[in-house]
């Protein structure tokens, strides 16, 4: 029995991660299979499996595990292996960095009628996205569109226990990115409250409509701080080069898309 739960145990690295072969997955893992990974999501189940194995293959489709140390005790398989492959493909949201990896892992496997049922697994992620370039840490964004809303004159409400409070209302406009384009519906605006220091607090909600006839509610918020010559320049629409010193803090919701169904 130990020598058969180490062959099943080491086909499932040859077969499943090595070999990407998914019609091993019912025949080395138990129907009610279990895996677990610290910072991670259990895999539930042989379609958790099946997921995670093509996912992997196709942002790494040279992945290959090679096992380093094998013990057994009892209903307990030990592997300590390498997982090596080059990204290839997106991965996790990460796009391709075209880098190799090796990352060590250790194993747990609990066996139970001659199949794996529940897996523990110590995985070196952090090593493996230092390898790979990615700093997990960093920002990551893509344009979405850019607009262009002309505005009604300001609503001027006066200073207040906040600041200086106005609302300008959006007449129209359009925006267009790399994946949506459209036109922007009037009837939003941007309410402002400018502070002692001159720094103005955003909160602009529109509402856009894309070209294939879908309505998207676009809500943002953030902190607009320039010199003052800059910002009474901003307030008479003047055209404003690169070098001018602006600068901007914005914190923005994601956009929430409703297709216009009665």
């Amino acid at each position: 029995m130990r020598q058969a739960n180490q062959e099943v145990v080491l086909r499932h690295h040859k077969e499943i991660w090595s070999e990407g072969r998914l019609e091993s997955i019912p025949e080395l893992l138990a129907d009610d299979f279990v895996a677990h990974h610290p910072g991670a999501p259990d895999w539930s189940g042989l379609e958790d499996v099946r997921a995670i194995v093509q996912g992997t293959r196709d942002a790494f489709p040279d992945f290959h595990e090679s096992v380093e140390d094998v013990m057994v005790d009892g209903d307990r398989v030990i592997t300590r292996f390498v997982a090596r492959g080059t990204h290839l493909g997106a991965y996790q949201g990460l796009l391709p960095t075209g880098k190799s990896f090796a990352m060590a892992e250790i194993g747990i496997f609990r066996m139970e009628g001659g199949k794996i049922v529940e897996k523990w697994g110590q995985v070196d992620r952090l090593g493996m996205y230092r390898q790979l370039g990615i700093n997990l840490l960093e920002p990551r964004s893509r344009l979405l569109y850019e607009i262009t809303m002309p505005l009604e004159p300001a609503q001027d409400l006066g200073p207040g226990p906040n600041g200086h409070r106005r609302i300008f209302i959006v007449k129209g406009g359009h925006f267009i990115g790399p994946r949506l384009k459209g036109i922007v519906l009037p009837g939003g605006g941007d309410w402002t409250v400018v502070g002692p220091d001159g720094s103005a607090r955003l909160d602009v909600r529109i509402t856009l409509r894309t070209d294939d006839d879908a309505l998207i509610y676009a809500h943002y918020e953030g902190v607009l701080h320039a010199p003052s010559d800059v910002i009474r320049r901003l307030r008479g629409a003047s055209r404003l080069t690169p070098a001018s010193t602006i600068s901007a803090s914005l914190r923005s919701s994601k956009p929430r898309r409703r297709n216009m169904l009665g």
